[in-house]
């Protein structure tokens, strides 16, 4: 096993590289409800995508799509190559696993989701996401100081784009507190100790300054309330109205709760028997429950109060969070069912749902017990992908276009299992 990727397999996957780039930049840039919305720069839009996509149709015009198409293709490649160099310095992989695992982080580039074609953020966050984990696994397991600025950066530019992502530090926080907790109080370790806990907050300041600038309202990029209210409302009972004190949060609840009645959106309308049909149905129906209900007759609502656009999002975004609350307490048990088939739905399968948590549980008794690196490797992949699952279901649906970021590293829990195994077996 290697260290690192050979001069031939350096070859070999940058043939392959160009055999993709060949075929996938003949398809021309797909534009969805998204692109619109980035081109537009809505209040609710990150900075970052808005500013790459407006920089490219300043620079190039007419073959601004082409453009976008190529060079998110490129970054793309550049991403998967970077990740797969620190992986292999981190888990050591055989060639033929490489080339599985190379395959598993290519997928995301072609159907159904043709992330580097599609004029969305998935063609930045992917291959900054995976750039990320790579420098925080050189970071954590190959003790390279200087990978923490690269970390710094790459998950600052990725959830300037796509705020998803904003949580991985603590993960990183707690695997390099049990890996330094005989000299956490070292000043180098408190010095980057106190880089990762600060990101969040550095990242908050840069996404209201943004809108700041642009919206003249130092308010964070709004609507992911709005997304998460809306399992709420979906299971929700009219009754709930007499717990909101709130005037316009409850006119604004009175409404949508009629709304959706009317348009036979909620779960009293179905068989409450059927906890996998009523959870599909949600999916299914989300963007009429959650943009073309809740958003827009909130974002009205608070217009006609006379409020400016910018404002009335922010504040349906807040009338959603001070309801979200009460609405999950006074329907647990139906909120709770719905959860659970929007986490599952995510896996495909309980089986693998309940793997994954069995891998991120092993591992996390594992380095409490005793820091070991492969154990703090399988926490830190099982983690990423469970905390995203349950970020994703608590948020929205649980579609591909949020939870492909982790398929390789679904993929390198088994690598990892395996060579735990192994190791045990011989020593």
């Amino acid at each position: 096993m290697n260290t690192k990727i050979t001069r031939k397999q350096n070859y070999l996957l940058l043939f392959i590289y160009a055999i993709t780039f060949v075929f996938l930049i003949r398809i021309d840039g797909i534009y969805t409800y998204d692109t619109y919305a980035y081109l537009r720069a809505d209040v609710h839009i990150p900075s970052g995508y808005v500013i790459f996509l407006k920089t490219f149709e300043f620079l190039f015009k007419d073959y601004f799509e082409f453009m976008v198409v190529g060079f998110q293709l490129l970054f793309a490649f550049f991403g998967i190559h970077l990740f797969l160099k620190k992986i292999v310095q981190t888990l050591q992989l055989h060639i033929g696993v490489l080339l599985v695992l190379l395959g598993v982080l290519l997928f995301p580039l072609f159907a159904p989701l043709y992330t580097a074609n599609n004029l969305c953020s998935e063609g930045l966050t992917y291959p900054l996401y995976l750039m990320c984990i790579g420098f925080a696994m050189e970071f954590l397991f190959s003790n390279r100081n200087k990978s923490l600025f690269f970390l710094a950066i790459t998950y600052l530019f990725l959830n300037l784009i796509r705020i998803q992502f904003v949580i991985i530090p603590i993960l990183f926080i707690f695997i390099f507190i049990l890996k330094h907790k005989s000299s956490i109080f070292k000043r180098t370790h408190l010095i980057q100790f106190c880089v990762l806990i600060s990101l969040p907050f550095i990242l908050n300041v840069l996404d209201r300054t943004y809108h700041l600038l642009k919206d003249d309202a130092f308010i964070a990029t709004p609507f992911s309330y709005v997304n998460a209210a809306s399992a709420a409302f979906y299971v929700s009972n009219a009754s709930d109205a007499n717990d909101i004190a709130n005037e316009d949060d409850r006119l604004i609840f009175e409404k949508c709760y009629q709304l959706l009645q009317e348009k036979q959106l909620l779960y009293t309308n179905l068989d409450k028997t059927d906890s996998k049909g009523y959870y599909l149905f949600f999916h299914e129906n989300l963007p009429k429950i959650c943009n073309q209900t809740i958003h827009d007759f909130g974002t009205r609502y608070y217009i006609e109060q006379g409020m400016n656009s910018v404002d009335a999002r922010y504040h349906i975004d807040q009338t959603c969070k001070r309801i979200l609350p009460l609405l999950i307490k006074n329907n647990a048990d139906k909120w709770s069912r719905l959860y659970y088939q929007n986490l599952v739905y995510g896996f495909k399968t309980p089986i693998l749902l309940f793997f994954i948590v069995g891998a991120f549980l092993f591992s996390l008794i594992m380095i409490v017990r005793s820091y070991q690196k492969h154990y703090a490797i399988l926490f830190l992949l099982s983690s990423l992908v469970l905390s995203n699952a349950m970020l994703v279901a608590f948020a929205s649906h649980s579609i591909m276009r949020y939870h492909f970021y982790n398929y390789g590293f679904i993929f390198l829990i088994f690598i990892t299992i395996y060579s735990i195994i192994k190791h045990g077996r011989t020593t």
